[in-house]
């Protein structure tokens, strides 16, 4: 899969998961999914959430707080690999902090890839290496309990030389279980349950119940 391709090209750096049983790939959409021109595509909502307490779920859910719940994911995701890339190893502290932010489905995929990342070339990252930081382009669904939305996200942080970008993905946040972070890693009540792109503009209906 695509996504699976650049996710171990870039050391597993990428969005969540190349392929689950919660996971649609670019090259096999689902009867659910509907390519579109690039044109309709939504603007993006620039701010990341800065200055929004994200571990507190609002009454209201608003772009700019699911923006601020990405940023402490992905800046967890990214100690993780930049621990990784340091020390060789897929440590217990890398799993446990990937344990923290993936639920149950996208969790053995980012485990495989972090794996496989030991073995490929880093030499498109930036030393120090960033955060990946993902923003929301459509907030679809949101709940207190659930949250699907569509997003773009940007590398230029982790990358030296841009890596090709999906046209469309998304994200499906879901309450994280005590079980999932003993250790409290992660303040926020969300985990990324489920991840999807695709190489052209495409709509999918949300997850969430």
């Amino acid at each position: 899969m695509r996504r699976e391709a650049l996710v171990l090209g870039a050391a597993m750096l990428l969005c969540a998961g190349c392929s689950s049983a919660g996971r649609v790939s670019a090259d096999s959409p689902t009867s659910a999914a509907t390519t579109v021109a690039a044109t309709t595509l939504p603007a993006v909502t620039t701010t990341s959430g800065t200055g929004i307490n994200p571990d507190v779920i609002p009454s209201v859910i608003t772009v700019p707080y699911v923006n601020a719940v990405f940023r402490v994911l992905n800046h967890i995701n990214g100690n993780a690999a930049r621990l990784l890339i340091d020390s060789g190893t897929l440590s217990s502290t890398v799993e446990a902090d990937l344990k923290s932010i993936y639920g149950p489905l996208l969790l053995p995929v980012e485990l495989r890839v972090f794996s496989a990342g030991l073995k490929q070339d880093t030499s498109n990252l930036r030393h120090p290496m960033g955060d990946r930081v993902t923003l929301v382009r459509r907030l679809l669904t949101s709940s207190a309990s659930c949250i699907f939305v569509e997003s773009v996200t940007d590398l230029s942080a982790v990358e030296l030389h841009p890596t090709a970008q999906a046209s469309s993905e998304y994200w499906e946040l879901t309450l994280k279980r005590n079980a999932q972070d003993p250790g409290k890693i992660n303040p926020t009540p969300w985990v990324a349950a489920y991840n999807v792109d695709y190489l052209v503009p495409t709509n999918i209906k949300s997850l969430c119940p």
